[in-house]
């Protein structure tokens, strides 16, 4: 016999009215059964959305991250002389640093700047114009390159000079120019995601043109 048979079986046997009782309980205990069913799926659902959207924003920072330090490093390391014969570095700050690469490798020497505007790090570039070759600041092309950033008193941007070994101190700001040897970025990034913390990344590159 089996278990429908059994019920049946014993609900003929209860007078109408204490069926019916019955019937108001088992409703109860099963709309019960069901909204913890529904709470339960709906709390895995949220968790899966939630680690599907920290997961993808990750992949997000890694990604902006990468792509400007992929940029940024044989920049700096290829710095150089200017078409009109200025000192490769510009200005060195805590917040921004401006030299001059070839950054798209035609032979001619483009003025670059990395910096911070707000919580997004920027990158302008300007190409030499006229004879003699001048850099006018209207022709600059920016393009952001990092978003969410978290801002630290140290700033973005640190520098050291020939002695450093791994453990000194960066220079002081600010920065005597022709000290620099080696640029170190560090990128801070907040997720925006409840429970996540900052991503952190940095790099350093060491300009082979410098005297």
């Amino acid at each position: 016999m089996n278990l429908l048979k059994v019920l049946k079986k014993i609900l003929s046997n209860i007078s109408p009215s204490s069926r019916a009782g019955f019937t108001l309980i088992e409703i109860v205990i099963g709309l019960a059964i069901m909204s913890i069913i529904v709470i339960l799926i709906g709390s895995f659902g949220l968790d899966i959305l939630s680690s599907q959207t920290s997961f993808s924003r990750t992949l997000e920072i890694q990604s902006e991250i990468n792509q400007t330090f992929k940029e940024i490093i044989p920049e700096i390391r290829s710095m150089e002389e200017s078409e009109n014969g200025a000192y490769p570095i510009i200005s060195a700050s805590s917040d921004s640093f401006e030299f001059y690469s070839d950054v798209d490798s035609n032979g001619t020497v483009d003025k670059v700047r990395y910096f911070v505007d707000g919580s997004e790090m920027k990158r302008g570039t300007t190409k030499p114009s006229g004879n003699p070759p001048v850099y006018d600041p209207s022709d600059e092309k920016i393009k952001r390159l990092i978003s969410d950033l978290t801002l630290t008193s140290a700033g973005m941007f640190k520098y050291y000079d020939k002695n450093f070994t791994g453990s000194e101190n960066s220079l002081a700001v600010p920065v005597s120019i022709p000290a620099i040897r080696l640029i170190r970025i560090e990128a801070i990034v907040d997720p925006k995601i409840p429970g996540s913390s900052n991503f952190v990344s940095s790099m350093q590159a060491t300009p082979r043109n410098l005297r």
